[in-house]
């Protein structure tokens, strides 16, 4: 009886391991798995492999499996296909291509918005709308104007904002530039300890988002997940190209013979085998439940090609009766092929307003709204909070005028026509 508590204590000791590596191994992508996978293999003589169709050669079987099981584009099209889910607004699409276009050999926008203005004869305030449109795309810092706010955009997309390194950058860059830490903790009001990991974390972000150009040499996505619409319906498939993997049985005559730290070591090898092979298997059914779940969620962005719709990621748990956390880590770093396009599951999470609408599809309506509208009696923010109202989207009216400020739209007294002069 004294033992029990000793084992129920193991047993969870041994429980929390293996979730931890179920976990670990979710978090990962295709291709850091397989190199995981094939580090495993070189460490672990029980853990024998099995490739569908011909083996890969020896030593280089990872990268030619990578390779062959990829699909190629280049850069400059990402940012268009992330451009097109974003919005299907006609004039917003014109600029974002345009900026896309525009961008230099690091992924910078070093041509004024007012020259940006100059050339297509577009509102100043409706290129900034766009940029910060595709500043918000991967990868981040995309779209910058400034080494400071190519960082700046970089630190907001961090899960654990540090508002040291961000105030630096906001207010304090040449300080930054010039290693002038004290002068910086003292502006702040922080210590000079907080000062200098807040630096380390500014080093560590990347200088050139687009290294080479919107055009340069195309480059490797391995979408995990299939999507395709057979007779009207929408199928989502998992792209099974990991090895299988097994455990090799030992004979019983070894483990009677060798010794016992040998022994042991063989039974731990066996064991973290099988860990291995049962976080896989149980990794590939998250994923591929949480992909359904996202493509069901999104169904008229592939069934009718429209904006993806407000989703986040507690949406999604809650479906699913799963922990966010979990559902972040299924997520993380995968993509999904729809037609000959590849999407980064991030896509399928756009803003939302607080009717659950995204702001999108919002900004759509009020346009729609305005351009319908009776020339003699144009629609006034209050009556536009009203219709949404009438409909059932909680819309409020600050932001019926923030977004109508945003699409270009004059408020209702500049819309009325002036009066006939005789």
């Amino acid at each position: 009886m004294k033992l029990a508590p000793q084992t129920t204590q193991q047993q969870q000791l041994q429980l929390n391991t293996v979730m931890q590596h179920s976990l670990k191994v979710l978090s990962m992508n295709e291709e850091a798995l397989s190199e995981y996978i094939r580090s495993a293999v070189d460490s672990n003589p029980l853990i024998e492999v099995e490739w569908s169709g011909s083996s890969p050669r020896e030593g280089d079987h990872m990268s030619a499996y990578m390779k062959h099981s990829s699909l190629m584009y280049n850069i400059e099209e990402d940012l268009h296909l992330q451009l097109r889910m974003a919005t299907n607004i006609k004039w917003a699409l014109q600029v974002g291509e345009f900026l896309i276009c525009s961008l230099n050999e690091n992924g910078y926008l070093d041509t004024s918005i007012d020259e940006i203005s100059r050339l297509t004869k577009i509102q100043p305030k409706r290129i900034k709308q766009v940029l910060q449109l595709i500043q918000s795309f991967d990868p981040a810092g995309v779209g910058a104007r400034n080494l400071r706010e190519c960082l700046f955009l970089q630190l907001k997309r961090l899960p654990l904002k540090n508002e040291i390194a961000l105030d630096i950058v906001r207010y304090h860059f040449n300080d930054f530039v010039g290693k002038e830490f004290d002068d910086i903790a003292e502006k702040l009001n922080c210590t000079l300890n907080d000062v200098e990991k807040a630096a380390l974390e500014i080093a560590g972000l990347n200088p050139r988002p687009i290294s080479g150009g919107v055009s340069m040499p195309i480059i490797y996505k391995t979408p995990e997940i299939l999507a395709r619409i057979e007779e009207d319906e929408l199928i989502v498939e998992l792209l099974q190209r990991l090895p299988k993997l097994s455990v090799s049985a030992l004979p019983s005559d070894y483990l009677r013979e060798c010794d016992p730290i040998q022994r042991q070591r063989m039974k731990d090898h066996a064991q973290n085998a099988r860990e291995l092979i049962y976080s896989i298997a149980q990794r590939q059914r998250t994923l591929l439940r949480v992909s359904k779940q996202i493509v069901q969620m999104q169904r008229d962005f592939f069934i009718y090609n429209r904006p993806v719709s407000a989703l986040t990621l507690a949406d999604l748990s809650n479906e699913l009766n799963i922990c966010q956390s979990t559902v972040s880590r299924a997520i993380s770093g995968k993509y999904l092929q729809f037609g000959n396009k590849i999407y980064s599951f991030k896509n399928f999470f756009p803003s939302r307003t607080a009717s659950g609408n995204s702001s999108v599809q919002v900004k759509s309506l009020i346009k729609s709204l305005v351009r319908g509208e009776q020339p003699l009696h144009p629609l006034s923010d209050v009556q536009i909070t009203r219709y949404f109202q009438n409909i059932g989207l909680r819309i409020s009216r600050r932001t019926v005028t923030k977004y109508r400020n945003e699409l270009g739209i004059a408020p209702a007294p500049e819309r009325h026509p002036p009066p006939r002069t005789e």
